[in-house]
């Protein structure tokens, strides 16, 4: 077998990472900062080949999730990576937990269990949208006769049609309806919630769609969010809000008005060689507006998704 050259190597750890729920940026910088053993956020850009603008985003993220660890009392502060074994050792049992858990779920006989699981059947109570942060129903029936109140993200989805799916911040509840009743199973973890939070790249304090984005998209799903760091062109500013509904697009920058367009309306969107996205919207007019967005996850995330719903709409 071919020995791998370094740069392949780090592209391959780089991938592994990515399949953890890094995000390229973070998985380069996590990376970049074990070589160093020691580094400021411009050493650290440096040596993983990020941009200065993303940089400090990309350490945030790593510090909140407990990768690395930051040293305040030097300026500029620095950052180190301690024990990274037994980071990863404790972070992967989080996935080794869920096998357990999933199959808690499978045997479960109708008692609380030691992971803690409620379950039971002819479930009939009444349930509070707004307790949950995400609500997936695969059913005709079961949100409308169980829930009250209004949620904004909500998702009607494919799959087995008998069965709702309720992430909390704290707990996930399903239910799935039987030929005797409604099963109730409550899942007293944040594990799911932490699981689709890395599916979608968002951070916990991104994930929360707020009743002035639901109002702005006029009730159109929200698919994704993500915030601005920095733009410019005809949208600039910084430390703004950007998210997708099937039909739009919005970037809300902080003291101006939303920049909303249809999908249809972008001649052309691409990532740049500095890892931003070049959006080249036509408008009825004949003009072109040209905007580079730099976003704290990974750009290539809404570049797919934007792919993705134009592919879908042919």
């Amino acid at each position: 077998m071919r020995q791998l050259s370094k740069r392949e190597q780090l592209e391959k750890n780089i991938r592994r990472l990515q399949q953890l729920g890094f995000s390229q940026y973070s998985a380069k910088a996590y990376l970049a900062l074990v070589r160093l053993g020691k580094g400021t956020a411009s050493e650290i850009a440096k040596k993983a080949e990020i941009p200065q603008a993303k940089i400090y985003g990309v350490l945030d993220d790593l510090y909140e999730r407990g990768f690395i660890t930051k040293i305040e009392d030097v300026t500029p502060a620095s950052f180190i990576v301690e024990k990274p074994k037994e980071q990863f050792l404790k972070f992967l049992e989080n996935f080794a937990e869920l096998a357990d858990y999933l199959n808690e779920i499978y045997n479960s006989a109708g008692a609380e269990s030691k992971y803690g699981f409620v379950t039971k059947g002819n479930f009939s109570g009444k349930l509070q949208a707004t307790d949950y942060l995400y609500i997936f129903d695969m059913s005709d029936n079961l949100f409308k006769k169980f829930f009250e109140r209004k949620i904004h993200n909500y998702f009607k989805v494919g799959g087995p049609s008998n069965s709702l799916i309720a992430v909390g911040d704290k707990y996930t509840i399903l239910l799935i309806e039987k030929d005797h009743g409604v099963q109730y199973i409550k899942i007293e973890d944040q594990i799911f919630s932490r699981m689709i939070d890395t599916l979608l790249a968002l951070s916990p304090s991104n994930r929360h769609i707020t009743e002035e984005m639901y109002e702005i998209s006029m009730g159109e799903p929200i698919l994704y969010i993500d915030s601005v760091l920095t733009s410019s062109g005809y949208v600039f500013g910084q430390y703004g809000t950007i998210w997708l509904s099937p039909e739009r697009f919005f970037i809300k920058i902080p003291g101006k008005d939303v920049y909303a367009r249809p999908l249809t309306s972008l001649a052309s969107y691409v990532l740049t060689e500095d890892d931003s996205i070049e959006l080249n919207v036509a408008r009825l007019d004949g003009e072109r507006e040209l905007s580079e967005i730099f976003t704290l996850s990974d750009p290539t995330i809404i570049l797919n998704l934007i792919d993705f719903i134009k592919n879908r709409k042919k």
